[in-house]
């Protein structure tokens, strides 16, 4: 011991040689070779011994540290007194007989300098950005209260459509769709089957859905199959022109809970929708998306039917709406989008784009900003108002799935209450009050239309 307080006071150890001094690191009482009675043995030689002096040390920093502050601190007035507690050492029991120095109490109370610290946050003044009124001018939409064609009471028969209703919630058919012909498709999800009715609203068929278990929308293509989002059981489900189930697409969980609608474009890429602004890409040139990469090929704009094309909105440098259209290249995940075209829209900047009509002419909605009901506008493929109505649609709210434009370019909405279903069509109207003609059978020759691609610009 006597040989180690000497190395503490920064004497050496045996004459003051180096060799002493080695010995001593190695456990060795000053070169004697014998070893320290608290020694680990090997491998662990020398452990012990070198802890009790950095703890030594250590301690001794810590009080000379604690000392130091206080008496720094004492000189200060502080604003507001706030106390520290700051450990002077960690406890750890020396080897006996091994002098130690010892600290007062295990903690030391330090007193905070004075700091100045604002009592508020500074609140921001800047008003909320809002952006200019396009420059376009708009022709004022006329009211149109338009033509009932289907009403379905409630209940499970041929002529009926599930509805429930509680808690003042209704809970009726998620969605409808027109074929070309005119007939209207609906999807009488409580029921869990697909109806079909002609022009006249006369019940033509049904197919029966009973492997979904939560339809939330479906779609029919070209050939008549018919694909079900079933966002219960995390799939698509496809059934055949005669009803029977083909196949089923697995879905990734994530994206089913996130999803409200299903599309398909031009090309039959199969889609999953959200809010009709963004979308994933399921199925694309016949080959399903696997689900570990659906989340990949999330992109935003509106895919319809009509065209290959993806539509998105942003604004021009004169605020007007900018239409950019857009297309799905090859690959199913990188790469997914590439620019076509843009078309700036002379239209109030809140539209959102719905969808085109048979001849490329476009859509656009909003909510009535002084009437319960939708705007919907015509626009002509160069970017001009054709014309448009405000639809009437009184207490009945209408979502994107509720409000369908047909291919000749008439407006349909779909509107339950807790003991009917009703289905209107509206004519919209051209600028001086007359009805606009119906599309034209044959697409225009522009950008989006079927069949073209991405190098179409």
């Amino acid at each position: 011991p006597a040989a180690r307080e000497s190395l503490r006071q920064g004497k050496a150890c045996g004459k003051g040689k180096p060799a002493a001094r080695e010995s001593l690191r190695q456990g060795k009482a000053c070169g004697k070779g014998t070893m320290h009675p608290y020694e680990r043995t090997p491998p662990h030689e020398g452990v012990s011994t070198e802890l009790d002096i950095h703890m030594n040390q250590m301690v001794r920093i810590l009080i000379i540290g604690a000392l130091f502050l206080t008496s720094c601190a004492s000189s200060a007035t502080p604003a507001v007194p706030t106390a520290a507690i700051v450990p002077t050492s960690t406890s750890v029991a020396p080897p006996t007989g091994m002098p130690i120095a010892t600290a007062a109490p295990t903690a030391t109370i330090i007193a905070a300098t004075e700091t100045t610290v604002a009592t508020e946050m500074p609140v921001a003044t800047e008003e909320p950005t809002v952006l200019p009124e396009p420059t376009a001018v708009v022709p004022v939409l006329a009211p149109v209260t338009g033509q009932q064609i289907l009403k379905l009471s409630a209940g499970n028969g041929n002529d009926q459509v599930g509805i429930a209703s509680a808690d003042q919630s209704i809970t009726g058919p998620r969605a409808f769709r027109i074929g070309a012909d005119g007939s209207i498709r609906l999807l009488d999800n409580l029921n869990k089957r697909v109806l079909f009715f002609d022009q006249t609203g006369k019940l033509a068929r049904t197919i029966a859905i009973n492997e979904a278990r939560d339809p939330q929308d479906f779609i029919v293509n070209n050939a008549g199959e018919v694909f079900i989002f079933d966002n219960g059981n995390n799939q698509v489900l496809r059934y055949n022109p005669k009803g029977a189930l083909a196949s089923t697409i697995p879905l990734s969980p994530g994206i089913s809970a996130s999803a409200d609608g299903i599309m398909l474009n031009a090309d039959q890429d199969l889609m999953l929708i959200q809010n009709n602004q963004s979308f994933w890409v399921v199925l694309h040139k016949g080959t399903i998306v696997p689900p570990e990469l659906q989340a990949l090929t999330m992109r935003s704009g509106v895919v319809t039917p009509r065209s290959p094309m993806a539509f998105q909105v942003t604004y021009a440098e004169n605020h007007n709406p900018l239409l950019r259209i857009v297309g799905l290249r090859g690959s199913q995940t990188s790469d997914l989008i590439g620019e076509v075209d843009q078309r700036e829209i002379q239209l109030p900047g809140d539209v959102q784009f719905f969808n085109v009509d048979r001849a490329m002419s476009l859509y656009f909605t909003r909510p009535a900003p002084d009437a319960a009901g939708v705007d919907v506008w015509r626009v002509n493929p160069d970017g001009t108002p054709a014309g448009g109505a405000q639809l009437q649609t009184g207490a009945c709210e209408t979502s994107w799935r509720s409000l369908y434009i047909d291919q000749t370019g008439a407006a349909w909405t779909m509107c339950s209450s807790d003991s009917d279903v009703t289905i209107t069509r509206y004519a919209l109207l051209a600028p001086d009050g007359t009805p606009l003609p119906d599309a034209p059978n044959s697409a225009a020759d522009v950008s989006w239309r079927p069949g073209a691609r991405l190098d179409a610009a």
